[in-house]
Parts: C-alpha cells; sequence; structure tokens
C-alpha cells in the first residue's frame, strides 16, 4: 500500500505490554484521537523491550507511515531506552536538552533531593528533536521527523501520554498539516435484529 498523507501507526514498547500485564489501552486512546483528527490509522505494534525489535519496528513505520507515535520507554530505569535507540536509528547523537534538564533538577529540589544519573538522562534526547513537556511527569517527549516520516514519542503512563498529546503533540500536527481536517464519529444502536439479518437487510436496500 502507497504512503498517503494522512496514515499514521502506534507503536508501544514495553515488556508488559506484550506480556498482557499492562493492557495497551494507549493504543485505543490515540487511535480514536488520531481518527477523530482526520488521520488513518493503519498499523499497531507491541514489541518488548529489545533493541533490535525495536530498530525493525521503527524501520517498518517509517516505509508504511507518514505518522508514528511511540508509546513506553522514556523513564528512569534500565528498561526505558527507546530514546536511545531512536537516535541509532535516526543515526542522531543523544543530547541533553538544557530546559528538560532544568525541569528534572527542579523538580527534584522541591523534594529536597538530588536526581540520580539515570533520573536525568530523561533528558536526553536525539540530536535536533523537538521536546514535547510532560506536564505531569518528569520524562519530556521528542518529535523529528526523518526520511519523510513524522516520529513522536510520548512517555507510557497514560495521564502523562494525555497530556503531552493534547498539549504538545496537537499542534505541532495543525502546522505541519495546516489543511488538516478533522471526522465526526456516529454511533448507531440497533435492537430485536440479530447482526446477520440486519447486515443482509442493509446490503438488500442498498441495491
Amino acid at each position: 500500500m502507497g504512503k498517503n498523507l494522512l496514515t499514521a501507526e502506534i507503536i508501544a514498547i514495553g515488556n508488559e505490554v506484550v506480556d498482557g500485564t499492562v493492557i495497551n489501552s494507549n493504543a485505543a486512546w490515540l487511535s480514536q484521537a488520531l481518527s477523530l483528527k482526520g488521520l488513518s490509522v493503519l498499523y499497531h505494534t507491541a514489541i518488548p523491550d529489545d533493541e533490535k525489535l525495536m530498530l525493525e519496528a521503527f524501520e517498518r513505520a517509517s516505509n508504511r507511515a507518514d505518522w508514528v507515535l511511540v508509546t513506553g520507554g522514556l523513564g528512569p530505569t534500565v528498561d526505558d531506552f527507546t530514546l536511545e535507540v531512536a537516535a541509532k536509528f535516526f543515526r542522531k547523537d543523544l543530547v541533553a536538552d538544557p530546559v528538560s534538564l532544568k525541569t528534572i533538577r527542579d523538580f527534584f529540589k522541591k523534594l529536597d533531593r538530588k536526581p540520580t544519573p539515570n533520573q536525568e538522562k530523561q533528558a536526553y534526547l536525539p540530536q535536533g528533536a523537538q521536546v514535547l513537556s510532560n506536564g505531569v511527569g518528569t520524562a519530556p517527549g521528542a518529535y523529528l521527523e526523518f526520511n519523510q516520516t513524522h516520529f513522536a514519542f510520548f512517555p507510557g503512563v497514560p495521564k502523562e501520554m494525555h497530556l503531552m498529546f493534547e498539549e504538545g503533540f496537537l499542534p505541532l500536527l495543525k502546522k505541519q498539516v495546516p489543511d488538516l481536517k478533522g471526522r465526526q464519529l456516529k454511533v448507531l444502536s440497533c435492537f430485536g435484529l440479530a447482526e446477520g439479518q440486519m447486515d443482509y437487510q442493509l446490503r438488500k436496500d442498498l441495491k
């Protein structure tokens, strides 16, 4: 299938998503939000915290979608290395964003604590990436265009992802695609007739 202006793919990263420990509610939420904004979501991908599989997923997505939204792996723990792998895929250095680093340090200063190196590493993004601010957490998101595909990276925590999508990603999307037309979703509820009978009757009436 050839790419068109409004195709999208959602990639969820995390062992807990793949093994079913955590339900991938982010993909459902993003699909609805993107569809209402006018993008056609064609693929959902879920992969564990594995560099090789992540690189393969980024490569596939860049060849079949115009917008790729990635959730998960932006935190401070040892299995949070999504942006490190992304930097390798983009062939970019991983560099500290000064504003994000200050935000993290200020957050821990209010707690009368000093951030550890792994907490500060959340401020490191692929060089040239645009920061997507996190209004309720410490890990920023990132946006970068690579080989005509737009990549956006979000935290896996739903409330953080939702706010970042609304306040950071949507304005960026509207700027990149100013003529983007949203859609309306209508749900029709029917009672008293079996699904197969209804399908047959509707098709018959449309002839």
